[in-house]
């Protein structure tokens, strides 16, 4: 299954329009996911939001990802979620 997912560009300015009345308070993304996007859209969007956070001025903070690691113990469609994989190498078993 594909879970759409929205990029930055899109949540930057849905949350312009209306952010005024909240200002001075900053704001951050507390589960980025780039589930299904292709990687250079990943890439465009973390680019961007670093630049949105180092803005003088600006009340964007930053962003924490979801989630680092692949969820082996879970998997089905949860395999698609982790920004890093352990791979295929085994480098090491503990005989049990």
């Amino acid at each position: 299954d594909h879970i759409p997912r929205s990029p930055w560009g899109f949540v930057q300015d849905m949350v312009a329009k209306d952010y005024d009345r909240f200002a001075p308070i900053p704001w951050f993304i507390g589960e980025y996911g780039g589930n299904g996007m292709p990687k250079a859209v990943i890439q465009v969007d973390l680019e961007s939001m670093r630049r949105a956070a180092e803005e003088v001025g600006g009340f964007f903070v930053g962003a924490a990802m979801f989630q680092f690691q692949t969820t082996y113990w879970k998997g089905g469609a949860e395999m698609n979620f982790g920004l890093f994989g352990l791979g295929k190498a085994r480098l090491h078993t503990t005989g049990k």
